[in-house]
């Protein structure tokens, strides 16, 4: 007796088949999401940091001297908005601390901070 098989794929090899296709293009689909979406975070942290720079960079000139306060607003950039805190604090006498906080759409948030000394004849 011999056994005879036809050509072409039985329905359990197309069934098989079809179901490793579908697992393959739904790793693949995760991955391009997963990396648009790590894009998408990479471009809101580099806004806040452009932000966060322009604020501590605004406090001036070698010389200048701070006043002590907080102050909190919101800054649009790239169609998004970003909420910006800025808070100086006199950490010892003629020295104060500037910290500026960039809160970036998502969660989390970008930090700066610089010192500024008191100059002869300054405030």
């Amino acid at each position: 007796m011999t056994s005879r098989r036809g050509s072409g794929f039985t329905l359990v090899e197309a069934a098989v088949s079809s179901a490793v296709l579908l697992l393959v293009l739904g790793a693949l689909s995760t991955a391009v999401w997963l990396f648009f979406r790590g894009q998408s975070a990479m471009s809101h942290r580099r806004d806040a940091l452009v932000i966060a720079a322009a604020e501590a960079s605004s406090f001036g000139e070698p010389g200048c001297y701070p006043g002590v306060g907080r102050s909190e607003r919101v800054v649009e950039s790239g169609g998004r908005r970003f909420l910006l805190a800025t808070e100086v604090v006199e950490t010892s006498p003629g020295e104060r601390l500037l910290s500026v906080s960039v809160i970036v759409p998502g969660g989390g948030s970008v930090d700066l901070s610089r010192k500024f000394y008191q100059t002869a004849g300054g405030d």
